[in-house]
């Protein structure tokens, strides 16, 4: 909780860094004591080295959501490498293990273009050490030369393994969004506008 607050919400550590420093003059204008005005040039001192702090670290949960965003760029530009780089060795995707889909996204490359790919509505947990889930919600167009399927909204279950200072994808699973049912990976792979 405190580090999600200190590291991957810039905006609201900003706001309450900027309350504490109005409480602390308040204080000080109220007592003018020595101790209180070295608590308000302590706080005008603490709070810009709080925020460059907060914008370098980043969080196991920003290192996952920032691998989701960099493979949805590689699934719009057709980018099989840049897909791959993000697969654990022991990467399975059901029915698939990673030669068998990485065969799979170059076919459906060669059959359909996806457009404007976005992901959102990230839900991520971390079930033991060195391992993350993240379920969101993602959407995008496909388009063919005979066909153009409007928006295809889809809900993703990517398990991560931690491999030094990435977080590699081992486990891709689709899970059903109503209306649309999308129930395997193989349907929509397979699938033909």
């Amino acid at each position: 909780m405190i580090s999600r607050l200190l590291f991957e919400r810039m905006w609201l550590l900003a706001v309450l860094l900027i309350v504490a420093q109005i409480t602390l003059i308040a204080w000080w204008s109220w007592s003018r004591s020595p101790r209180a005005g070295r608590a308000v040039w302590i706080g005008f001192g603490a709070i810009p080295i709080l925020l460059i702090l907060s914008g370098l670290v980043r969080t196991p949960r920003e290192r996952i959501v920032a691998t989701v965003v960099e493979l949805a760029q590689c699934v719009e530009t057709e980018d099989l490498y840049g897909i791959e780089n993000w697969l654990a060795p022991e990467f399975e995707a059901e029915p698939y293990d990673r030669a068998e889909f990485l065969a799979q996204m170059e076919a459906a490359f060669d059959r359909a273009s996806i457009r404007s790919p976005t992901v959102h509505g990230f839900e991520i947990s971390f079930p033991r050490s060195g391992v993350g889930v993240a379920v969101f919600q993602s959407g995008c167009r496909i388009e063919t030369n005979e066909a153009s399927i409007g928006w295809l909204p889809l809900r993703w279950r990517l398990t991560f393994e931690r491999r030094g200072d990435r977080w590699l994808v081992e486990k891709i699973e689709t899970m059903p969004v109503p209306p649309l049912h999308v129930h395997s990976l193989t349907a929509l792979l397979q699938r033909r506008p």
